[in-house]
């Protein structure tokens, strides 16, 4: 992550599924190392700073190495949901689809142990909890075979 000043024209920062105008007027901000490069090689920004962006408020600081119990109990069930050791919170595929909202997909896909990656897009996500859910519900023949002879 690398700060950058933007020092020419205007630049779509996207910020939470939203796109904020940044220009020369704007404060520094944070962008991945990519991007950052790239504006500096297009000549529309600057980089003023390296490293993680850190909290305004220094109240409680926490490691970001350190496993919190509630960290541990998350990782715990994403293991055993993708392992199939344990069961889901679901008895039939929950209701979902493009008109559901970002945050309740997250829901969903932490209830049964998946990950969404930070930006990932909707569509992408739909299509993993469809994954997920094609595999979990699927049609297995359990009928007896004849017996034998």
């Amino acid at each position: 992550m690398k700060k950058v000043k933007i020092t020419g024209t205007t630049y779509g920062y996207h910020n939470n599924g939203r796109i904020e105008p940044k220009d020369r007027k704007s404060p520094p901000f944070m962008l991945d190392d990519a991007e950052a490069e790239r504006l500096v090689k297009l000549g529309v920004a600057e980089i003023v700073g390296k490293g993680v962006a850190m909290p305004v408020n220094d109240e409680k600081q926490v490691d970001a190495s350190e496993n919190t119990p509630e960290a541990e109990d998350r990782a715990e069930d994403a293991e055993i949901a993708q392992k199939g050791e344990g069961e889901i919170p679901y008895t039939e595929r929950p209701d979902y689809d493009e008109s559901t909202k970002v945050n309740d997909l997250r829901e969903i896909a932490k209830n049964v142990g998946i990950k969404f990656s930070v930006g990932m897009k909707k569509e992408d996500m739909i299509a993993q909890l469809d994954e997920f859910f094609d595999d979990y519900f699927s049609e297995v023949d359990l009928a007896a075979a004849e017996p034998l002879a």
